[in-house]
């Protein structure tokens, strides 16, 4: 074999190996170039299915808050509003997109925007929730809510304060209706007692008669006293019976309030007739000296009333005081 053939076959064996090898060097280009475009892939894919899922996460939690009963919403630490849902835009009459940004002091009243500040500040102190009842003034009229705040925490650090706010206005007009109808009760209930434990009974005309029964203390002594004067004035009475034949007992202040109602009876122009007195009764007002000048006695109610009815069947019998 020639010299030239000899160089000939070398240079054909040379270029069959460079051929082999920059196919195997296109073969790895192209493995890697698959490689490098599933690797893109999943690059894009990971990150766009985690921004999705907090996504769906943020539209799943606004729907919740939208579809609660009452305003809720959120604030940073500035007390900017970072979410709001439906019923508090609806309260404020604006957009949820128009309550993003804005703090307390662009809602309320200077004063009543410190006092919630206040409470913000108590939450973000001290970490737990703080229950307040808030009246604040509506272009419907005043509300009240029960409002509940609490600290919205991420890795442990408070980031954000949470509120709902309970719209308890009907409940509380509900509940001083039903405060002014249990006073009127109670008023009614004490007037019902005031008639039983003092009762004014209307004999003749011009007489009237209070029989007692039981103890007499300081407050039943002035409703005595007060339900006289009132029963002389109603009835015209120119004879007042007052009967202690029920009264158990009697100190000296009880005694001494009745002989008061007694002269008390007697400025308005009535007689008073004091009957049933028992021989205890009488020992005490001699022992205190009560001036029961003008005061008529008599041990029974009977001869009471039959001394008033003797009394107003004769003509002029009885001349009222200051005539």
């Amino acid at each position: 074999m020639t010299e030239d053939a000899n160089k000939e076959m070398a240079a054909s064996v040379d270029a069959l190996a460079w051929r082999a090898r920059v196919e195997e060097l296109e073969g790895r280009v192209v493995a890697l170039e698959a490689e490098l475009e599933s690797a893109r892939g999943a690059l894009a894919s990971g990150p766009r299915s985690a921004v999705e899922e907090r996504g769906v996460n943020l539209n799943i939690l606004q729907a919740l808050v939208d579809h609660a009963p009452s305003p809720m919403y959120a604030k940073d630490l500035q007390g900017r509003l970072i979410l709001v849902n439906q019923h508090c835009a609806n309260f404020f009459g604006m957009e949820k997109a128009e309550l993003l940004g804005i703090i307390d002091r662009d809602l309320f009243p200077p004063e009543f925007a410190k006092v919630i500040e206040a409470s913000d500040a108590t939450v973000l102190a001290t970490g737990k929730s703080v229950e307040a009842e808030d009246t604040i003034q509506h272009p419907q009229g005043e509300r009240v809510f029960l409002t509940l705040k609490f600290p919205i925490f991420h890795q442990g650090t408070i980031v954000a304060i949470g509120v709902t706010a309970t719209d308890v206005t009907a409940r509380k007009q509900l509940e001083t209706q039903e405060a002014a109808v249990r006073d009127r009760i109670i008023a009614a209930q004490k007037q019902t007692i005031r008639e039983l434990v003092t009762p004014l009974l209307p004999i003749e005309r011009g007489v009237v008669a209070m029989p007692l029964v039981g103890a007499i203390e300081g407050e039943r002594a002035e409703q005595i006293l007060e339900t006289l004067l009132a029963g002389v004035a109603m009835h015209a009475a120119t004879i007042v019976i007052i009967d202690i034949t029920g009264v158990r007992e009697i100190d000296e202040q009880v005694a001494q309030a009745l002989v008061q109602a007694a002269q008390a009876t007697r400025l308005l122009g009535a007689q008073v007739v004091l009957t049933g007195i028992k021989p205890a009764i009488a020992q005490t007002l001699v022992d205190m000296n009560a001036d029961i000048t003008g005061i008529i006695t008599r041990s029974t109610l009977r001869s009471g009333i039959a001394y008033a009815l003797g009394t107003i069947a004769r003509p002029g019998a009885i001349a009222r005081v200051g005539k």
